[in-house]
């Protein structure tokens, strides 16, 4: 086995059989990186923002 093809990331449900399953494993990645990303940032965004406050305001207010 080479080395580019014991792949970058240990996922798991990753086949390192050919590019197009390395595709659907960065797919893979890649959307659950998005929700972890997107989860992150809504806690920061929940403690940053008062409670009171609308977030629409926040958005037009510049």
């Amino acid at each position: 086995m080479r080395e580019s093809e014991v792949g970058e990331f240990p996922h798991p449900g990753c086949s390192n059989i050919g590019h197009h399953s390395m595709r659907i494993c960065a797919a893979k990645i890649r959307f659950h990186l998005d929700r972890c990303i997107k989860q992150i940032v809504k806690k920061m965004y929940v403690k940053m923002v008062p409670r009171y406050e609308n977030p629409i305001n926040i958005l037009f207010k510049n």
